[in-house]
């Protein structure tokens, strides 16, 4: 009742049929909710103040439920972090049915084993096959949400009647595109300079209700680490990457100068921050252990690879250093005028990975007094 913010008298006489599900499975003929208001009217027990509902379960776990009774409770996605998470693990059984969801190669690969089967699995019970590039385009168009594989793999397996394989034309013409895309295909593709690719994944995200912020914060984070992983390319690496650089040579001759590069530079940032940053990094840095400054800019640190690392500098050789610093400018205005202006988050956002991609050179970007906007918007 809290949670769907009612009081008693919601629940009262006539007011009752309006507010209260019809489905007979679940209310039957509603005499158990007369008994159950005189219970609580008898009790003194009062209806709790409106909080979230994550505490509210948590209080409940926590109170712990009525002999035989059992509660199951399924997520998609789950914070360990939660003090909802650390009640069900201290009064329940917490089974993980999780797939990695990173993109390094062997998380891929277990992703991709899981799908196959899953599909597999589904074609075995109809007697069907599948085609090799029909498989790739299910999984473009689905992502790794299995419940929406398996209704699509019925969809095509009612599509191809009585034919035994299923084929590349079925996919097209029976599936629409409902994969979410991730924040990393966007921020992928300013890295390869890709404008179509770009707008492509941003349109996407956006359709799946990513909010503007958020997207323009990721994407500020990675040019941020770009403009460090440039600094580390002139600074310590000038003529020892050399071209067509593989990962083995760069594990071999570059990284360990890459982790020294970080550690120069986290030990210069008390020299740089204002005293009050200094004080909140010191904070942060002790909390997870450390003495000193910490920073979000190291390419190495927070990964068990260092393979996307070696991406980034792959990255950098396709920008000189004034268009990283250009890059910046036109965030930092996409960033002003979502916060300032009516204009459509999503023009603002499709006008800035032009300009990201595809950039007019380095330097170009005019300097304005104060706010003044950079470039017209079309």
């Amino acid at each position: 009742m809290a949670a769907a913010g009612m009081d008693f008298e919601d629940l009262s006489g006539e007011k009752a049929k309006e507010r209260i599900p019809g489905d007979p499975a679940l209310i039957g003929d509603g005499a158990w909710i007369e008994g159950l208001l005189h219970h609580c009217r008898e009790k003194g027990l009062l209806i709790p103040d409106t909080k979230s509902e994550a505490r509210m379960l948590e209080a409940a776990i926590r109170k712990g439920f009525v002999r035989g009774n059992v509660l199951i409770l399924t997520a998609g996605r789950v914070d360990k972090r939660a003090a909802l998470y650390q009640a069900v693990s201290e009064g329940g059984i917490v089974v993980d049915c999780s797939v990695p969801a990173g993109n390094t190669a062997a998380e891929k690969k277990v992703r991709d084993a899981v799908f196959k089967a899953c599909i597999r699995e589904i074609l075995a019970q109809h007697q069907k096959t599948m085609a090799p590039e029909a498989y790739a385009a299910v999984y473009e168009m689905t992502g790794f949400e299995l419940r929406v594989l398996s209704a699509n793999v019925e969809k095509l397996i009612a599509y191809a009647g009585k034919r035994e394989r299923i084929t590349l034309d079925d996919v097209k013409a029976v599936l629409f595109r409902t994969k979410k895309d991730p924040v990393f295909e966007l921020t992928g593709a300013v890295l390869e300079r890709n404008p179509d690719k770009a707008l492509f994944f941003l349109d996407s995200l956006l359709r799946a209700d990513f909010h503007p912020m958020a997207i323009l914060s990721a994407l500020v984070n990675q040019v941020r680490r770009l403009m460090v992983a440039k600094a580390f390319m002139e600074e310590q690496a000038r003529g020892m990457w050399p071209e067509g650089c593989d990962f083995k040579t760069f594990k071999a001759r570059l990284l360990p100068r890459l982790k020294a590069f970080e550690k120069q530079m986290e030990e210069s940032l008390p020299a740089w921050e204002m005293p009050s940053a200094r004080n909140t990094s010191r904070k942060a840095g002790k909390k997870r252990g450390g003495t000193g400054s910490s920073t979000d800019l190291t390419l190495t640190r927070g990964s068990a690879s260092a393979y996307p690392a070696f991406k980034l500098l792959q990255a950098a050789e396709r920008f000189q250093k004034g268009e990283i610093t250009d890059a910046l400018m036109v965030l930092c205005d996409t960033d002003r005028r979502l916060k300032t202006t009516p204009h459509s988050p999503r023009m603002l956002l499709e006008r800035a990975l032009v300009r990201l991609c595809c950039p007019p050179g380095p330097g170009s970007m005019p300097k304005g007094k104060g706010h003044e906007p950079v470039g017209p918007i079309d």
